[in-house]
Protein backbone atom coordinates (compact mmCIF):
# COMPACT_ATOMS: atom_id res chain seq x y z
CA UNK A 1 0.00 0.00 0.00
CA UNK A 2 2.91 2.33 0.72
CA UNK A 3 4.47 1.56 -2.66
CA UNK A 4 1.27 2.29 -4.56
CA UNK A 5 0.46 5.38 -2.51
CA UNK A 6 -2.87 4.21 -1.13
CA UNK A 7 -1.84 3.79 2.50
CA UNK A 8 -3.59 6.32 4.72
CA UNK A 9 -1.48 7.29 7.69
CA UNK A 10 -3.36 7.63 10.96
CA UNK A 11 -2.97 10.78 13.06
CA UNK A 12 0.43 10.94 14.71
CA UNK A 13 1.24 11.97 18.28
CA UNK A 14 4.65 12.73 19.76
CA UNK A 15 6.52 9.93 21.51
CA UNK A 16 6.43 10.21 25.29
CA UNK A 17 9.87 10.64 26.88
CA UNK A 18 8.72 10.00 30.43
CA UNK A 19 6.11 7.87 32.09
CA UNK A 20 3.25 9.78 33.70
CA UNK A 21 0.75 8.42 36.20
CA UNK A 22 -2.89 9.47 36.34
CA UNK A 23 -3.23 11.73 39.38
CA UNK A 24 -7.00 12.05 39.84
CA UNK A 25 -10.45 11.29 38.44
CA UNK A 26 -10.36 14.30 36.12
CA UNK A 27 -8.75 11.82 33.69
CA UNK A 28 -12.32 10.70 32.91
CA UNK A 29 -13.71 14.23 32.40
CA UNK A 30 -15.31 15.12 29.15
CA UNK A 31 -18.61 16.75 29.95
CA UNK A 32 -17.60 19.18 32.69
CA UNK A 33 -14.32 20.72 33.71
CA UNK A 34 -11.12 20.55 31.77
CA UNK A 35 -10.87 17.78 29.19
CA UNK A 36 -7.57 15.99 28.94
CA UNK A 37 -6.13 15.35 25.50
CA UNK A 38 -7.02 12.12 23.74
CA UNK A 39 -4.96 9.02 24.45
CA UNK A 40 -3.26 7.21 21.60
CA UNK A 41 -5.79 4.39 21.88
CA UNK A 42 -8.73 6.81 21.72
CA UNK A 43 -7.23 8.44 18.63
CA UNK A 44 -6.68 5.08 16.93
CA UNK A 45 -10.28 4.03 17.64
CA UNK A 46 -11.66 7.27 16.20
CA UNK A 47 -9.49 6.87 13.11
CA UNK A 48 -10.43 3.19 12.69
CA UNK A 49 -14.12 4.08 12.88
CA UNK A 50 -13.65 6.81 10.27
CA UNK A 51 -11.91 4.34 7.95
CA UNK A 52 -14.63 1.74 8.45
CA UNK A 53 -17.39 4.28 7.83
CA UNK A 54 -15.65 5.63 4.74
CA UNK A 55 -15.39 2.19 3.15
CA UNK A 56 -18.98 1.36 4.12
CA UNK A 57 -20.16 4.69 2.67
CA UNK A 58 -18.59 3.92 -0.69
CA UNK A 59 -20.10 0.44 -0.67
CA UNK A 60 -23.54 1.82 0.21
CA UNK A 61 -23.26 4.38 -2.59
CA UNK A 62 -22.36 1.66 -5.09
CA UNK A 63 -25.10 -0.68 -3.87
CA UNK A 64 -27.69 2.10 -3.93
CA UNK A 65 -27.18 2.73 -7.63
CA UNK A 66 -27.50 -0.92 -8.66
CA UNK A 67 -30.16 -2.35 -6.30
CA UNK A 68 -33.35 -3.45 -8.07
CA UNK A 69 -35.75 -2.69 -5.21
CA UNK A 70 -36.55 0.98 -4.59
CA UNK A 71 -37.04 0.25 -0.88
CA UNK A 72 -33.60 -1.35 -0.60
CA UNK A 73 -32.02 1.48 -2.65
CA UNK A 74 -33.52 3.99 -0.22
CA UNK A 75 -32.24 1.93 2.71
CA UNK A 76 -28.71 2.04 1.28
CA UNK A 77 -28.94 5.81 0.68
CA UNK A 78 -30.10 6.30 4.27
CA UNK A 79 -27.12 4.27 5.48
CA UNK A 80 -24.74 6.39 3.42
CA UNK A 81 -26.08 9.56 5.06
CA UNK A 82 -25.74 8.01 8.52
CA UNK A 83 -22.10 7.09 7.85
CA UNK A 84 -21.23 10.54 6.51
CA UNK A 85 -22.83 12.18 9.57
CA UNK A 86 -21.01 9.83 11.95
CA UNK A 87 -17.69 10.54 10.23
CA UNK A 88 -18.31 14.25 10.75
CA UNK A 89 -18.78 13.61 14.48
CA UNK A 90 -15.53 11.59 14.70
CA UNK A 91 -13.61 14.08 12.57
CA UNK A 92 -14.73 16.97 14.76
CA UNK A 93 -13.36 15.23 17.85
CA UNK A 94 -9.98 14.85 16.13
CA UNK A 95 -10.06 18.44 14.82
CA UNK A 96 -10.60 19.72 18.39
CA UNK A 97 -7.25 18.08 19.18
CA UNK A 98 -5.58 19.69 16.16
CA UNK A 99 -5.01 16.26 14.65
CA UNK A 100 -4.87 16.18 10.84
CA UNK A 101 -7.24 13.81 9.15
CA UNK A 102 -7.00 12.68 5.57
CA UNK A 103 -8.91 9.93 3.90
CA UNK A 104 -8.08 8.36 0.56
CA UNK A 105 -9.67 9.79 -2.55
CA UNK A 106 -9.14 6.67 -4.61
CA UNK A 107 -12.40 5.12 -3.42
CA UNK A 108 -14.32 5.61 -6.63
CA UNK A 109 -17.63 4.19 -7.72
CA UNK A 110 -18.31 3.58 -11.38
CA UNK A 111 -21.42 4.94 -13.05
CA UNK A 112 -22.93 1.56 -13.85
CA UNK A 113 -26.43 0.69 -12.75
CA UNK A 114 -26.10 -2.99 -13.62
CA UNK A 115 -25.75 -5.02 -10.46
CA UNK A 116 -23.18 -7.80 -10.23
CA UNK A 117 -24.97 -8.97 -7.05
CA UNK A 118 -28.51 -9.73 -5.97
CA UNK A 119 -30.37 -7.35 -3.64
CA UNK A 120 -30.41 -10.22 -1.15
CA UNK A 121 -26.61 -10.51 -1.11
CA UNK A 122 -26.04 -6.76 -0.93
CA UNK A 123 -28.53 -6.33 1.92
CA UNK A 124 -27.04 -9.28 3.80
CA UNK A 125 -23.55 -7.79 3.39
CA UNK A 126 -24.64 -4.38 4.68
CA UNK A 127 -26.38 -6.07 7.63
CA UNK A 128 -23.13 -7.84 8.50
CA UNK A 129 -21.21 -4.56 8.24
CA UNK A 130 -23.73 -2.89 10.56
CA UNK A 131 -23.11 -5.66 13.11
CA UNK A 132 -19.36 -5.17 12.72
CA UNK A 133 -19.77 -1.43 13.24
CA UNK A 134 -21.66 -2.05 16.49
CA UNK A 135 -18.81 -4.29 17.67
CA UNK A 136 -16.31 -1.57 16.72
CA UNK A 137 -18.24 1.00 18.74
CA UNK A 138 -18.37 -1.39 21.71
CA UNK A 139 -14.59 -1.85 21.54
CA UNK A 140 -14.17 1.92 21.30
CA UNK A 141 -16.28 2.50 24.41
CA UNK A 142 -14.25 -0.11 26.30
CA UNK A 143 -10.93 1.64 25.66
CA UNK A 144 -12.07 5.27 25.82
CA UNK A 145 -12.15 6.44 29.45
CA UNK A 146 -13.23 9.99 28.60
CA UNK A 147 -16.95 10.24 29.38
CA UNK A 148 -17.81 12.40 26.38
CA UNK A 149 -16.41 9.80 23.98
CA UNK A 150 -18.46 7.05 25.60
CA UNK A 151 -21.55 9.18 25.19
CA UNK A 152 -20.79 9.81 21.51
CA UNK A 153 -20.25 6.11 20.81
CA UNK A 154 -23.39 5.15 22.73
CA UNK A 155 -25.53 7.64 20.77
CA UNK A 156 -24.12 6.40 17.47
CA UNK A 157 -24.64 2.79 18.57
CA UNK A 158 -28.35 3.47 19.04
CA UNK A 159 -28.55 5.06 15.58
CA UNK A 160 -26.63 2.19 13.98
CA UNK A 161 -28.66 -0.41 15.86
CA UNK A 162 -31.92 1.11 14.61
CA UNK A 163 -30.55 1.12 11.06
CA UNK A 164 -29.43 -2.51 11.40
CA UNK A 165 -32.84 -3.54 12.72
CA UNK A 166 -34.53 -1.90 9.74
CA UNK A 167 -32.21 -3.90 7.47
CA UNK A 168 -33.15 -7.07 9.35
CA UNK A 169 -36.81 -6.23 8.84
CA UNK A 170 -36.20 -5.88 5.10
CA UNK A 171 -34.52 -9.29 5.08
CA UNK A 172 -37.50 -10.80 6.91
CA UNK A 173 -40.09 -9.10 4.69
CA UNK A 174 -38.37 -10.54 1.60
CA UNK A 175 -37.98 -14.01 3.21
CA UNK A 176 -34.20 -13.69 2.96
CA UNK A 177 -33.28 -14.23 6.60
CA UNK A 178 -32.53 -17.77 7.62
CA UNK A 179 -33.00 -18.47 11.31
CA UNK A 180 -29.57 -19.11 12.85
CA UNK A 181 -28.88 -22.21 14.96
CA UNK A 182 -30.48 -21.79 18.35
CA UNK A 183 -31.12 -23.62 21.57
CA UNK A 184 -34.17 -25.80 22.17
CA UNK A 185 -37.05 -24.15 24.04
CA UNK A 186 -37.28 -26.81 26.72
CA UNK A 187 -40.38 -25.29 28.33
CA UNK A 188 -42.24 -25.30 25.02
CA UNK A 189 -41.14 -28.88 24.38
CA UNK A 190 -42.46 -29.93 27.81
CA UNK A 191 -45.82 -28.21 27.14
CA UNK A 192 -46.22 -30.12 23.86
CA UNK A 193 -46.06 -33.45 25.72
CA UNK A 194 -49.59 -34.64 26.43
Amino acid sequence: MLETGIYVRPPNIPTMNTQEMVQDQSFFNGFFGDKRTLTGLEISQLFANIQFNTMKTVLLLAFSQVAESKEIRNYFIRGKHINVKQNTVFSNVLKEEDLPLTMPSQFNVTTTNISPFSDKLMLFHISNLSSAKLRNFGDSIAVSPRHDLGSIYFRLMVETSNYAEDGGNLLIENSWMEKPPHNVDWNLLAKKKK
